[in-house]
């Protein structure tokens, strides 16, 4: 059993727009597209870039830095 607000749908893809790209539907319930997804603690987008996820650790290492 899954539960389906934990669950995220990105398409990895050398193209770079996608042409209404299909969502995926599993017992009634719909998974959108999303632009980016968090794995294993890393936030990947379309590009397999990790810049989304050197920006938030960052911010998360500026505050803890500032609080001490």
């Amino acid at each position: 059993m899954f539960e389906a607000d934990k669950t995220s749908l990105i398409y990895f893809t050398r193209r770079l727009v996608l042409n209404d790209p299909p969502n995926l539907r599993f017992s009634d319930t719909e998974i959108t597209l999303s632009q980016s997804v968090k794995v294993l603690g890393v936030t990947l987008d379309t590009k397999l870039a990790i810049d989304e996820h050197i920006s938030k650790v960052t911010t998360k290492g500026f505050k803890a830095c500032l609080s001490l």
